[in-house]
């Protein structure tokens, strides 16, 4: 039995969500923004594909976008901080911008990853969405 689109859309849109909130700093409280906005942008350019192939390439993006989250939140809190392996060094993205000490300098180290690995997943996702949109058939496209 096949999901309706809608309910595929939403649970990815819903995943791509939490990716996003994943990414706030304590003291700020933003998630739940992050997570409004996140989910209703992904939600709306799902339903806007009309491709299948897109879509389903759509709603893989918003699945992995959850699933690079939850790997960078456990690698760091569980491996990283805990035995005090600091390599690869976490970027100081969030530290040009924010005054952060504290739990929240640690926050910032997750969500430094997690601005550093989400556009690198979104060029992944890019250049596939340009592999899956061209010509699927063994026959040459020249009319001539």
């Amino acid at each position: 039995m096949r999901a309706r689109p809608g309910i595929a859309i939403g649970s990815s849109a819903f995943a791509f969500g939490i990716a996003l909130a994943m990414a706030d700093i304590y003291p700020f409280a933003i998630g739940h923004w992050l997570f409004a906005g996140g989910t209703a942008i992904h939600g709306a350019i799902g339903v806007s594909l009309r491709s299948a192939r897109l879509r389903n390439l759509w709603l893989g993006y918003g699945f992995s976008a959850l699933a690079l989250s939850a790997a960078v939140h456990v690698w760091f809190w569980r491996f990283a901080f805990p035995k005090g392996v600091w390599y690869p060094e976490p970027p100081q993205i969030l530290q040009r911008f924010l005054q952060v000490d504290g739990e929240s300098a640690l926050d910032a180290l997750v969500s430094n990853w997690i601005i550093v690995a989400l556009p690198a997943l979104s060029l992944a996702f890019l250049a596939a969405a340009f592999l899956v949109g061209g010509p699927r058939s063994g026959a040459s496209t020249n009319s001539a």
